[in-house]
């Protein structure tokens, strides 16, 4: 009686409707308007649903669960995982980010505070007219919420009593409470790995060697022995909190078991703006003794991904590594239970992760090089005013899933199959965070569940993995809690995806408004040209499209650079750097030592730099050129070469060139050295945005040191393959996987960033596959091998460079690909070389003199940079980072860097060339212009010719003009501070 009661209702209002002509106007019979589109949500994507069906003329409302719109991304999820890819989306998720960076006068913005992303998604409800009504939760009780007749939904009903009718209903929630209600067939957990052949799901176990589902090395597990019983060593006192004892416990076992919840916490370390962190009621040290037993153990790293937001005085925290603010297995239950139930769930986790703070702040187990830093971040006095600078809402990383006639899986993710309905483009990897502490058969304390891979490029997400199976609910969708399996959600699971998902479904609404059928029969080409009419990204081999917009002409060069080929857009990006090359060692530069005629071939056919300065050893060099920053502000201020510095690296919170490109569409790999961490215990590669690598692993998994040239100890893309590779020479292995990314790359018309960062002329010094020596193999540790051979690997290395310019003309690429060549530091002390009239000049890598730090740079670009070209302005590697940026198009980070672009000098265009360059070195410091060079001891010297003893500090030859040089330079030095 109650269902025909409903249908008569339906009908009489659409009967209404019809007879003023308005058939898409909300009913206005009896106290319950009609609504063609009802959204239910507390997700962003629930608020781009709304304003995308108002925007096509749609009566719609959005029923909020919360007091609040915009999901996660107005409660503290300000740290935006695109993953590179902020061209994959687009719609009214692209105009949220638009907006968000509009409110910081920028044209870019990855990381944002809460209240700014709240304010956006008021503002653009408001521009839409939508009515939202807030803190309104569908009634579950059986048969009181959800009102069907026959297989559609007719009316949903909240606690309070209100009854929403509507024609088509979005559920866009987190949890799925809708779905789950109208009888959609769901699902919660971990698929095995025979159900939809995915090697990387159920069980994961972190102590698993190699760990083949997680390519980001050991940061998300433990890397010490870490004791999981309550009095250490005895199983009989049982296991310590939120530590599972699993009987045999195996990888690609499935479960009903989900990935750890968090708040996505914001903090501020302003004293005017900050509350601090208490002691919360109902704390217990033994909830946090796992965290604190792991620093006992010596794992010294900080828990926390902290990420810098837009306004400068606030972060993003987050978990991260073995123990951090992730509460594991406390959220089991938490998808199907009761509100109360949840809301006890939601308190557990502020308790434990305020007590974690508060933990990390106060108890002198943690480290003091954590426990000090951590102590000055607090609560936000301006975030979530109306509860005490603590987020809204918990961050439900997984619940319900949906299971329909399309099952997106880890083939759609690694393009191993492509649906042929696709409405929005997922890019970020496949990705969980722990599922759950358990104890190894050894009773130590491990993670399972952590997994992360990287697509290859955006995928297409099918459209029937947003509406339930054929025979079930007809005018249903379902976009956040889709149908995916568990791994493929971990990549689906991004705030803009879920916005561009929401979107397409409200649009799906109105066409099967329009068609009069159901979610099952909306002819799939009128919705994606709807989509895309809507600028929608929708197909995976449009996704790097140009806009349609016509461009402004751009200015006429002059002559003499007019391009006789203009280059496509995005060019393509080589960049090759030497180990341990002066500028003495190229005869481009006037060296005489040692021939290299590719190199020579690069000057002569592009640009080349005559005062580009390093830092004195590689590892402060390379984190500058990566970051942008100089080492007092990246934190590397030191090279790395001891076991002793192990937890010493280059945090992945710093800014990358590598994502911006990633962010612009490129696709990335490093081949050769990172050396910017010891990768056997923090392997970052990945976290700073490359696709694909193959690395030189200084120490191996036990600490031993290893080899580079013969016999080469390297990982290629999370694997040791050191075995494969016996008795060959590693840079020939570099140079294959190499030119096999460019190759595949240009095949695919992907704009490729392709980073040689070779062990090439760096010691020991060795024979080549060239030597006539075959037998040569350095005898013992630590042996630097014979000067002698230093000729010949300079000669093949210039061989190498060779073969990379041979390729890019064999695959037609030349005319559109950028090559920078440059060095990371002065050549090695143990060697001489000569220079012009054979002036000797002995190697000064390790010293802040220009022997250690003047180093070659040469860039070229077809059609776009005058060939045989010179430039004598002052650059630096921080300078290399926003140069790609403006060449290629990518935006600059958030984060502020310390380069400055050379591109107007590339182009010749006007430019403001720099002043002065910085270098450092452990605790020394030094700013030079073209004449004179400062330390931070106070010492000024004369900049002299390189094959000059450098000049003894204060010598006061000309005092006015050192007067004013200190006076300039000192001024440096205040401006960029410590």
């Amino acid at each position: 009686m109650k269902r025909r009661i409903a249908c008569f209702a339906t009908l009489l209002y659409s009967l209404l409707a019809l007879a003023k002509g308005a058939e898409n106007a909300v009913g206005t019979s009896g106290p319950d308007p009609l609504y063609d589109v009802v959204v239910y949500g507390d997700s962003s994507g629930a608020v781009a649903a709304a304003i995308s069906a108002k925007r096509e003329g749609r009566s719609v409302i959005l029923v909020n669960p919360t007091s609040f719109p915009g999901g996660m991304s107005s409660s503290g999820l300000g740290a935006t995982d695109f993953l590179g890819f902020r061209t994959s989306f687009g719609g009214i998720a692209s105009e949220f980010y638009d907006g968000v960076a509009k409110a910081y006068g920028k044209d870019h913005v990855r990381s944002f505070e809460p209240h700014v992303g709240k304010k956006v998604f008021e503002d653009m409800i408001a521009a839409a007219g939508v009515t939202v009504v807030y803190n309104e939760k569908l009634d579950r009780a059986s048969g009181k919420g959800v009102t069907m007749e026959g297989k559609r939904i007719t009316a949903i009903t909240t606690l309070s009593g209100k009854t929403y009718h509507g024609k088509m209903f979005i559920d866009a929630t987190y949890v799925g409470d809708l779905m789950a209600a109208a009888g959609v067939t769901h699902t919660v957990g971990r698929e095995p790995e025979s159900q939809y052949g995915e090697s990387l799901a159920g069980v994961r176990r972190g102590d698993t060697k190699p760990r083949v589902h997680y390519r980001q090395g050991d940061k998300d597990h433990f890397v010490k022995e870490v004791d999981a019983y309550v009095k250490p060593g005895d199983p009989a006192s049982g296991l310590l909190p939120h530590i599972h004892h699993i009987e045999d416990i195996k990888n690609g076992q499935g479960d009903k078991k989900i990935q750890a919840y968090n708040y996505r916490v914001c903090l501020t370390t302003d004293p005017a703006n900050r509350i601090p962190i208490e002691k919360p009621a109902g704390y217990r040290e033994i909830d946090h003794e796992l965290l604190l037993r792991n620093f006992d153990a010596g794992d010294m790293r900080l828990p926390a991904l902290i990420e810098p937001l837009a306004d400068g005085k606030k972060v993003d925290w987050n978990n991260m590594h073995a123990v951090g603010s992730d509460y594991p297995g406390a959220n089991w239950e938490y998808p199907e239970a009761s509100y109360e139930r949840r809301h006890e769930i939601e308190k557990t986790h502020e308790t434990y992760i305020r007590g974690f703070l508060w933990t990390m702040s106060n108890n002198p187990r943690v480290p003091e090089k954590i426990r000090t830093p951590t102590a000055t971040y607090g609560l936000p006095k301006d975030e979530f005013t109306d509860n005490g600078g603590w987020p809204w809402m918990i961050y439900i990383r997984e619940a319900r899933r949906m299971v329909t006639d399309y099952v997106m899986s880890q083939l759609d993710c690694a393009g191993e199959r492509k649906a042929p309905d696709p409405i929005a483009l997922g890019s970020f990897g496949m990705d969980s965070h722990v599922v759950q502490h358990f104890v190894t058969e050894t009773g130590k304390a491990q993670n399972d569940g952590v997994i992360w891979h990287t697509p290859p490029r955006p995928y297409g997400i099918s459209y029937r993995s947003i509406i339930p199976k054929k025979g079930e609910c007809e005018n249903l969708f379902s976009p956040i809690c889709l149908s995916a399996s568990h791994v493929a959600h971990g990549s689906i699971r991004m705030e803009p995806v879920f916005m561009a998902l929401s979107q397409s479904a409200a649009i799906a609404a109105g066409l099967a408004i329009d068609s009069k059928v159901s979610v099952h029969d909306v002819p799939y080409p009128a919705l994606r040209e709807k989509l895309e009419a809507a600028k929608q990204i929708v197909r995976p081999e449009t996704w790097k499209r140009p806009p349609s917009t016509k461009k402004k002409a751009a200015p006429k060069k002059p002559a003499a650079m007019i391009p006789t080929n203009a280059a496509a857009a995005n060019p393509n990006v080589v960049l090759i750097l030497a180990d341990d090359l002066g500028i003495e060692c190229l005869s481009s530069y006037g060296g005489n030592s040692h021939k290299t005629p590719n190199i020579d071939h690069l000057a002569k056919t592009g640009m080349r730099f005559t005062r580009c300065f390093s830092n004195p050893f590689c590892s402060p060099s390379r984190a500058q050129l990566l970051t942008g920053r100089y080492p007092f502000q990246n934190g590397l201020k030191v090279v790395l070469h001891s076991k002793n510095q192990e937890d010493l690296y280059l945090h992945p919170s710093q800014p990358s060139f590598v994502r911006q490109l990633k962010q612009h569409g490129y696709t990335t790999q490093i081949v050769g050295k990172w050396h910017v961490a010891l990768e056997h215990k923090h392997n970052t590669i990945r976290e700073f945005g490359f696709d694909h690598y193959q690395t030189w692993q200084i120490f191996d998994e036990q600490g031993a040191r290893t080899t580079r040239y013969w016999n080469p100890y390297l990982m290629r893309d999370d694997r040791i393959i050191a075995d494969e590779i016996k008795d060959r020479y590693g840079p020939d292995v570099d140079l294959e996987v190499y030119l096999d990314f460019i190759k595949t790359s240009a095949k695919s018309k992907t704009p490729f960033l392709a980073y040689y960062s070779t062990c090439l002329t760096h010691y020991p010094w060795e024979p080549t596959p060239d030597s006539q020596d075959k037998t040569y193999r350095s005898p013992r540790e630590g042996h630097k091998g014979d000067p002698k051979y230093f000729p010949e690997m300079v000669a093949y290395l210039d061989k190498q460079i060779g073969v990379m310019l041979q390729t890019l003309d064999d695959l037609g690429i030349t005319e559109n690909t950028l090559i920078l060549f440059m060095a990371d530091n002065g050549t090695d002390s143990d060697l001489v070389n000569t220079w012009g009239n054979d002036k000797k000049v002995a190697g000064g890598k390790g010293s802040m003199t220009d022997r250690g730090t003047h180093i070659p740079l040469i860039v070229r670009w077809p059609g776009h940079i005058q060939p045989g070209s010179t430039c004598e302005d002052l650059v630096d590697l921080s300078d290399i980072f926003p140069t790609l940026c403006e060449l290629t198009g990518a935006k600059l980070p958030a984060e502020k860097i310390h380069g400055h672009s050379f591109a107007p000098q590339l182009l010749g265009k006007p430019s403001h060339p720099r002043e002065w360059i910085h270098i450092h070195n452990g605790n020394d410091r030094q700013v030079r212009n073209r004449d004179y060079m400062l330390n931070n001891k106070g010492q000024l010297r004369r900049v002299v010719e390189l094959w000059e003893e450098p000049a003894k500090p204060n010598e006061n030859r000309e005092p006015d003009k050192e007067a004013t040089a200190r006076k300039s330079l000192q001024s440096v030095f205040n401006a960029l501070g410590k």
